[in-house]
């Protein structure tokens, strides 16, 4: 065994990656070129195809699981604005989330919150203001009237994550109608990634699908980031939905449908009859405006 190996052996099994061997299995391959560029004298091996191919699949049971933490994710999210006025910090509304995610049972929450300017015209997609930065850091600003409140979160049940993104307005918000229709936009583009993913399609054509919507209407420069992501015991693993993907959209992958600038993310995953279906259905799914998340 390497000797360099000991000091990291108690690091790793509590990443819950040791075999009984004392081996690691990573499915990620940055992690694995990560370890590999930093311990060169390390053998270090990839997850077979095989066993990643089976990650990728869902079972009915891990679907189950997908769908509760999804689901409890969305009602976190839906209960903050109860909670919050005009003129809240960033940081206050994040602990807000925090702790709506934790009462539902959820562990390891986390939530990005941030409040996006809007009194530019289309600044909220042209501007790198907080709201569209994909993954950004906030700047614990106070949320104006013409804000809107974008919640990324993320959280466990059971090892299985969920992924849901919503960029909402207060009751007393007085988003401008140019910020609504890119809202719509967006919402639009979400809606058609959904529709064109099914078994059998491959994923650059999914993510090409709102790309050429988007880009109708004059805003596919803004979609600078993949559509979407796998989803499962890790937060993103694959299969990727990107340009570049020739994955084959099988019956058990899940994927998040996230859109740009005002960002819109929900999770779904592909059925036995081969037809997508959010992981957040059984609470209503997608939002369906700015003040109806």
């Amino acid at each position: 065994m390497w000797s360099g190996w000991s000091g990291w052996r108690t690091r790793f099994h509590r990443s819950s990656c040791l075999t009984s061997k004392g081996r690691c299995l990573w499915t990620q391959h940055f992690i694995v070129d990560g370890l590999r560029t930093a311990f060169p004298k390390a053998t270090v091996i990839a997850t077979p195809t095989e066993i990643r191919q089976l990650r990728e699949r869902k079972s009915e049971g891990e679907l189950e699981l997908l769908k509760c933490a999804n689901e409890a994710t969305l009602l976190a999210i839906r209960h903050t604005p109860k909670h919050m006025h005009i003129g809240i910090r960033e940081s206050d509304a994040r602990q807000l989330v925090a702790r709506a995610l934790a009462d539902a049972g959820l562990k390891d929450g986390g939530c990005l919150t941030l409040f996006g300017g809007t009194r530019l015209p289309l600044s909220i997609l042209s501007r790198p203001e907080n709201t569209a930065l994909p993954h950004g850091s906030g700047t614990d600003r106070r949320l104006g009237p013409d804000d809107f409140a974008l919640f990324d979160c993320t959280a466990s049940l059971h090892g299985y994550w969920s992924d849901v993104t919503r960029a909402l307005a207060l009751p007393a918000s007085t988003i401008p109608e140019t910020h609504l229709q890119i809202w719509n936009f967006v919402h639009s583009a979400q809606h058609i990634a959904f529709q064109t993913a099914h078994a059998g399609v491959v994923a650059k054509r999914v993510d090409g699908a709102p790309r050429l919507f988007l880009g109708l209407a004059g805003y596919a420069k803004y979609f600078t980031h993949r559509l979407g992501h796998g989803i499962g015991l890790e937060v993103h693993e694959d299969p990727y939905l990107n340009g570049g993907s020739e994955a084959i959209l099988q019956t058990g992958h899940t994927f998040s449908d996230e859109g740009v600038g005002v960002r819109l993310e929900d999770c779904f995953y592909i059925a036995q009859n081969g037809s997508a279906v959010y992981l957040t259905a059984g609470v209503g799914g997608p939002a369906s405006s700015s003040w109806k998340p």
